[in-house]
């Protein structure tokens, strides 16, 4: 079935019409002025999201997080996830940080990608900020992990 799946980055006017998913999730909707979003489509209909977002400088480095990240029931646990975040971890600038706060139960394809847990107080403030709205919003545990470079 992934097969006939295409991603492609959405344009920053398509963007807002994600939000009818990520309201449905309850998920924070999408500020296109500092955000890249990678969509899924089979045919034309848009089975898969996920979003990069520029959290801005904190202690001299630049911060970003992956997330958003959402499948359509019917393609899940087809690799669609897992196509979308590794398509999305090049865009990661170098010598920046990369975070991403993934359901608990949603780890192992984190940690597949390179996503290690750390603790909260490692997090700069704008994710700490973005985190308290994903977990009060939630019915799920949310994890604070940072990419690591892979050799």
């Amino acid at each position: 079935m992934d097969n006939a799946i295409t991603l492609r980055e959405l344009r920053a006017e398509e963007m807002t019409a994600s939000d009818v998913v990520y309201d449905r999730l309850r998920f924070a909707r999408t500020d296109p002025s500092c955000t890249r979003m990678l969509a899924a489509f089979a045919g034309k209909d848009q089975v898969g999201l996920g979003r990069f977002i520029h959290l801005g400088p904190h202690g001299g480095v630049q911060h970003f997080e992956l997330g958003g990240m959402w499948v359509d029931p019917l393609h899940r646990r087809s690799g669609l996830a897992l196509r979308i975040v590794r398509e999305m971890l090049p865009w990661k600038p170098s010598g920046a940080t990369l975070w991403c706060t993934p359901f608990e139960d949603l780890m192992p394809l984190y940690g597949d990608c390179g996503f290690v847990a750390v603790p909260l107080e490692e997090a700069p403030p704008r994710l700490i900020e973005r985190l308290d709205g994903c977990a009060s919003s939630q019915d799920r545990s949310v994890l604070v992990t940072r990419f690591r470079a892979t050799s």
